[in-house]
């Protein structure tokens, strides 16, 4: 597989589940023949909320670099973790 290198202004506008949030992808099946990890930058404004959704097999990570994030786990989301700057 030929890696794919994405430029500013040119990722892709569909973000799946995730209606509007800014999703920018840096590792993903686009990029590598991994199919089991995407890494990216997710961008929102201030109270948005995803739906409810899972990744399938895939493991899931964040950082914050800017303001709060709340994520909801588990079977039913009940559990959650909430996430800060840093």
């Amino acid at each position: 597989m030929v890696p794919v290198v994405t430029r500013a202004g040119d990722e892709p506008a569909d973000t799946g589940q995730s209606a509007g949030a800014s999703r920018i992808s840096g590792v993903s099946i686009q990029h590598t023949p991994a199919r089991k990890i995407w890494f990216g930058k997710v961008s929102n404004k201030a109270g948005y909320r995803s739906v409810p959704h899972h990744h399938g097999e895939a493991e899931t990570g964040g950082y914050v670099l800017s303001g709060r994030a709340r994520i909801y786990f588990g079977e039913k989301f009940e559990d959650y973790i909430d996430m800060s700057e840093g």
